[in-house]
Parts: C-alpha cells; sequence; structure tokens
C-alpha cells in the first residue's frame, strides 16, 4: 500500500548510537493525508523518531507523532479540530520472513518484527498510520447529541404508506402467509 506521506530512510548500517529522524509533511502531502484518510483538514503532521541497532537483525524504531486535524462530526457534519499526540515502539528485522501464512500470534505476547523492506524503512507511511489509529472513530461537535427519537420519528413519517413492511412480500412466499399455498 502507497502512503500519501513517503520518508524513505536506509536503515541496512545503523550506526550503534542510531539515529535520529524528524519529519513534518509539507502542505502538498498534508492535503493528500487529509484526502486519503478522509479528513477534512490535516495543518500539522510532524514526527520524530530514534531508529536504533537490536541484537542480531533487529532494528529497534522509538518516537512519537503529532499532528492537529479535522474530522467531520458523525451527527452534525460540523468540522470537529483534535490535536493528535502518539508514541511509537515498533521493532523491524533485515532477515527476510520466508511466509507469514504460518505465523502463530498470541494476543499477548509483542508484534513480530516487520520486514525491512529494500533496505529501508518508510517514516512517513509510520507517521500517518499511527496518526490514523488515533482518530476518534466517533467525531461529535460540542454540544451536539443524537436525538434518537427524532430519528426514528422521521422514519415513520416517509412517504411509505402506513403498514408497509420491505419483507411483506417475502412473508407471502411463506406457508400460511398471505397469498402462500
Amino acid at each position: 500500500m502507497s502512503s500519501p506521506f513517503n520518508h524513505f530512510i536506509p536503515v541496512a548500517a545503523v550506526s550503534p548510537k542510531g539515529r535520529d529522524i524528524v519529519i513534518s509533511a509539507t502542505s502538498s502531502e498534508r492535503h493528500d493525508v487529509a484526502a486519503e484518510c478522509d479528513l477534512a483538514d490535516v495543518s500539522r503532521l510532524e514526527a520524530t523518531f530514534h531508529l536504533s541497532k537490536g541484537a542480531g537483525p533487529i532494528l529497534a524504531v522509538q518516537g512519537s507523532i503529532s499532528a492537529d486535524i479535522v474530522q467531520t462530526c458523525g451527527v452534525s457534519l460540523e468540522p470537529v479540530p483534535a490535536t493528535i499526540e502518539a508514541e511509537v515502539a515498533l521493532t523491524f528485522t533485515l532477515d527476510a520472513i520466508k511466509s507469514r501464512v504460518e505465523l502463530d500470534i498470541d494476543l499477548v505476547d509483542e508484534d513480530p518484527p516487520e520486514p525491512v523492506q529494500d533496505g529501508q524503512i518508510d517514516f512517513g507511511a509510520l507517521a500517518v498510520e499511527h496518526m490514523v489509529l488515533n482518530l476518534d472513530p466517533y467525531p461529535r461537535a460540542p454540544e451536539v447529541a443524537f436525538d434518537a427519537q427524532k430519528w426514528l420519528d422521521s422514519e415513520h413519517s416517509s412517504t411509505e404508506p402506513p403498514g408497509s413492511n420491505p419483507f411483506a412480500a417475502l412473508s407471502k412466499l411463506k406457508p400460511g402467509g398471505r397469498g402462500g399455498e
């Protein structure tokens, strides 16, 4: 999957001290991220990471994501601004993982390391992924409430004749139903 914000860093020769990576999305990249993630706006997307060498072929990535975004209220469709601050801790492996089909995953254990693709990690895609993981799944404008009774009343006041049922035609096919057997 391609990301609307890419920032590839080669990782094959990470020094023992590690490497600090600081990225910030441009206006054009933020516009593309907003469109890809179905957001009204992304006015800021920044990330800082520290990449370090672990045991053997393992690489550790720790950092933080910071973003100012605007979602759309699920009830009123008004803009809902939010700030996202998220911590990131991941592991990668320089070894190729032969098959993920046979991978046993225990929900209590840590996630297995992700394979490094073509000797590099896309830190832009990591930033977008962790921003999305921290979005409010049900954004709501302040003081907006879903009125279930109002919704039910509008459903019953539709243009359908009273007693209309979308399954009425099926009930005729049922044995003992109107028009059946």
